[in-house]
């Protein structure tokens, strides 16, 4: 009965100590190594703080890595990668680019540009449609959407409801126009500012409510098409019916709006937020809406712009550079940040169930700022931004204004324009 015994106790004790071993083996076998490395990253001004906030969130996971962060213009950008790329040197490896400039630099860099499609869990239906097109080039993806940057107009509801106007009714640009000839007209007062007209911001919004491309499918100009001149006449129609009003005369547009002299402000979530923490006095007197369409019931969703990650070819072997890239794009807690902090909207759409970015704002009238971004997102029409649209965007701002302020025939400008770009693009 004691070998029985004996025995007994020596095999508990034998496993015990195998039992301790395997747990040993496997701590050390599972042991977490930390990313190392460095991630050398060119950005614009605009985004610097928003991307340096990220680098020291993501080093609090990974104190081991490096990250350089430079900062250029979109010019310069393409200039110091053509340099780079020559010497051979100086190489980023990860660049962000805006919406708008994206696909241009695409074109000019595809070739020294990685296809993201190849980083693990990359998904394309899971980002903003629009936004994953513009970076879609011969069946590559060569950008992932960082963020965007949904349309609001805030409304100086105080006033306007103290002429018997009703923010919520405002649903059509003919709708604005209108307001002019209510009691509105009388005071001297506007409701744009008079920089939404000379920009060119109204058209680019408009385009994007109508999907107006700037290409024909046969990549001819296509600047005269019925939509287009819709645009063009009611931003025309605006001017000539005093929507606009000279925001110089107090500073600037927020001074304008605040002092009341502007009534209604077309501007994004980061403005929003601005003017709620400085303006205490203006809490329960504004209602943030989306824009006006062009006929009741017609789209009202619009992407003003964002920015994209863009990274060489040769950094795909940079796991550091790749995990902030996936860090950067499609963390939930960053992309909060980057909306609660910055007043910008992650655009990995499979974030948006989080409840955080429907909580109500009781300066805006409680009003959720989050819910109606997300809904723009999801209703905001493909448009494609062409390579050349920088200099589409300056020359039909530029003729606009023109032709308004000088009498001239808008129609025969925006022809001439068309014309140089088939001309250029036929070249």
């Amino acid at each position: 009965m004691k070998k029985i015994i004996v025995f007994s106790i020596m095999a508990a004790m034998f496993l015990a100590l195998v039992s301790c071993n395997n747990g040993t083996t496997s701590q050390t076998t599972n042991k977490v190594v930390q990313l190392t490395g460095t991630v050398n990253i060119w950005t614009s001004t605009e985004d610097e703080a928003m991307l340096s906030e990220g680098a020291a969130e993501f080093n609090k996971l990974n104190p081991k890595v490096k990250i350089n962060i430079k900062t250029m213009d979109t010019n310069s950008e393409a200039s110091a990668l053509t340099s780079a790329i020559q010497n051979k040197s100086d190489l980023p490896d990860i660049i962000t680019m805006d919406t708008y400039n994206c696909e241009h630099f695409i074109d000019k860099f595809q070739n020294n540009l990685l296809d993201v499609s190849s980083i693990s869990g990359f998904k394309s239906d899971s980002f903003v449609k629009s936004s994953i097109n513009n970076g879609y080039i011969n069946n590559k993806y060569y950008a992932i959407p960082w963020y965007v940057s949904p349309t609001y107009v805030v409304y100086r509801e105080d006033i306007l409801d103290s002429y018997g106007i009703n923010t919520e009714d405002i649903k059509s640009w003919d709708d604005i126009i209108d307001l002019e000839g209510s009691k509105i007209k009388q005071t001297g007062k506007g409701i744009f500012p008079l920089s939404y007209f000379k920009s060119g911001n109204y058209y680019l919004d408009a385009y994007n409510e109508l999907a107006i491309n700037y290409f024909d499918q046969n990549n001819k100009a296509a600047l005269l098409n019925a939509d287009s001149m819709k645009v063009y006449n009611t931003i025309n129609n605006m001017y000539f019916n005093n929507v606009f009003y000279d925001e110089s005369k107090d500073g600037n547009e927020i001074n304008s709006f605040v002092k009341g002299d502007t009534l209604g402000l077309v501007c994004d979530l980061k403005t929003l937020k601005d003017i709620e923490s400085k303006y205490e006095n203006l809490k329960g007197k504004l209602d943030v809406e989306k824009l006006p369409g062009f006929e009741p019931g017609g789209n009202r969703d619009v992407i003003g712009s964002g920015s994209n990650i863009l990274t060489l070819k040769g950094s795909s072997n940079n796991k550091a550079a790749i995990v902030f890239i996936k860090y950067l794009s499609m963390n939930s807690k960053y992309a909060l940040t980057e909306f609660n902090n910055f007043g910008k909207l992650s655009a990995y759409n499979n974030l948006y169930k989080e409840q955080s970015y429907f909580s109500t704002d009781g300066y805006y009238g409680n009003k959720s700022l989050g819910r109606i971004a997300i809904d723009e997102v999801n209703g905001a029409r493909d448009v494609a931004y062409p390579k050349n649209f920088e200099f589409i965007e300056t020359s039909i701002a530029n003729a606009i204004t023109d032709s308004a302020l000088n009498k001239k025939s808008l129609s025969d400008s925006i022809t001439g324009i068309q014309n140089n770009l088939n001309t250029t693009t036929n070249n």
